[in-house]
């Protein structure tokens, strides 16, 4: 049985505005990576500013790295992340070819996103001091065609 990774924290929280906000919030308190996951979320956005909302069911979560790599190089994790959370839905459906990239932060299925990613730096000084990971999985809803994104973070 696996269990949880040793040195990473873990907040699961029956709601918050945000998983990006909380992280920023915290991040400065943290001496190590901490996951947060929220049932719901009151006051998410995507990319650029864009409101988005959760479905019930769905998975949101927030990764927060300290770091100490330049900003170019933190920046990278968004492809790390891309990949890795493509491969996990690859491993856990056995359909490889059901899934692909939209650099540089989404997974499609069969063309349709079925998880975004979206980065988030905070800064100590002039140097990068933490890195928070969002990620939005469509596990229940899946997004409309048009209008409000469900579920994702772009």
């Amino acid at each position: 049985m696996i269990g949880w990774p040793e040195g990473y924290g873990k907040r699961i929280l029956k709601s918050v505005d945000s998983t990006l906000s909380e992280a920023a919030r915290i991040a400065p308190t943290l001496s190590g990576p901490e996951w947060i996951l929220a049932l719901e979320q009151t006051a998410a956005r995507g990319r650029r500013g864009r409101a988005w909302s959760m479905p019930a069911g769905n998975f949101a979560a927030t990764l927060i790295l300290p770091v100490t790599e330049p900003p170019a190089t933190a920046a990278l994790r968004s492809f790390v992340a891309s990949l890795a959370l493509r491969d996990a839905f690859v491993a856990v459906s056995g359909h490889e070819n059901a899934f692909a990239l939209k650099w540089p932060n989404d997974v499609l299925l069969r063309g349709g996103k079925v998880a975004g990613i979206l980065l988030e730096s905070a800064s100590a000084g002039s140097a990068l001091s933490h890195l928070s990971i969002g990620i939005g999985v469509n596990l229940a809803a899946a997004p409309a065609a048009s209008g409000v994104w469900h579920a994702q973070k772009r």
